[in-house]
């Protein structure tokens, strides 16, 4: 019951991220799931002392029989998969040393391709701080399929466990892979990528860019930007902005051409003219007391 839900495991963390997990299950097993390629003598010697060194350990060993037969199906050359096999017995030593004791071997062999990978030992040990008692094969694939997409290894490294400080379930760190992988198909950089998503951003192809194009041209438009200029409008050639009032001259007359000077006195007071009663219009007589006429009839002599 353990075997075939180990290899039910490995087979749904292969479908979802695109990475095969090697499965554990016994050697009588997998004879009956398939014919196994007959190995080279070399690569049997090899493989029976690895497992032999493996068992003293306690570590597993059917993982390294797995990898002989898939080298030997593949036709690899004998040295190379001698060199696999005894590659994956050191990364189960060095995964085990950090994952702990208790370990499942599924989680040790996907901690030994996280290693193969480039990741540093010491990320697998906070991994399993961050997740005491819970299964590390999900963040473990995950990890290992970002550094296969580009990401550097310890950008990989971190995003993982930023989610995992954060108490992420499998599902989480499956989401932020198949974002990572869509913004990386997208156009966007494998490390912005994969640093940004952990932080639960948005990094698809061209987003910053043209955020960034789209405010500038909004600061333009309102004088906020750095090719705006409040008040004004700034030429094309990028001169000072274009005043929107006359300057005073220096005789204090806006209107007056430069160089001229103040106008000289004529000598001759304005005429006022007579003041218009309330009442009456513009231009008709003043009040007053009017002056005597003569009496009508002979004029006075004048001696």
């Amino acid at each position: 019951m353990m075997i075939s839900r180990r290899r039910t495991v490995s087979v749904v963390a292969g479908v979802l991220f695109g990475f095969v997990v090697a499965s554990v299950p016994t050697t009588a097993q997998a004879q009956q799931a398939q014919p196994k390629p007959q190995l080279d003598p070399r690569v049997q010697a090899a493989v029976d002392d690895a497992v032999t060194r493996a068992q003293g350990q306690g570590l597993p060993t059917e993982p390294l029989i797995d990898k002989a037969f898939e080298g030997t199906a593949k036709h690899a050359e004998p040295a190379r998969i001698v060199t696999a096999v005894r590659r994956l017995a050191s990364g189960l030593a060095s995964a085990r040393q950090e994952l702990g004791e208790a370990t499942r071997a599924a989680d040790l062999v996907a901690g030994a391709e996280v290693l193969r990978a480039g990741v540093e030992p010491a990320a697998l040990a906070h991994l399993r701080r961050s997740r005491p008692n819970a299964s590390l094969l999900v963040p473990l694939v995950v990890m290992a399929d970002l550094v296969s997409r580009g990401v550097p290894p310890n950008t990989a490294a971190d995003a993982v466990l930023e989610l995992a400080d954060r108490g992420a379930a499998d599902a989480d760190f499956s989401v932020m892979q198949q974002e990572v992988q869509h913004d990386i198909e997208a156009g966007a950089a494998p490390a912005d990528a994969a640093s940004v998503r952990s932080h639960g951003g948005s990094s698809g192809a061209g987003t910053g860019a043209g955020n960034a194009a789209q405010t500038g041209k909004s600061n333009k438009g309102n004088g906020n930007g750095p090719g705006g200029a409040a008040g004004g409008t700034r030429p094309a050639g990028g001169g000072q902005p274009a005043a929107t009032s006359p300057k005073p001259r220096s005789n204090g007359s806006p209107h007056q051409p430069a160089g001229a000077g103040p106008k000289k006195p004529t000598g001759k007071p304005p005429s006022a003219g007579p003041r218009p009663t309330p009442g009456k219009p513009a231009g008709s007589k003043p009040n007053g007391p009017s002056k005597p006429k003569p009496p009508k009839g002979k004029s006075p002599r004048v001696g």
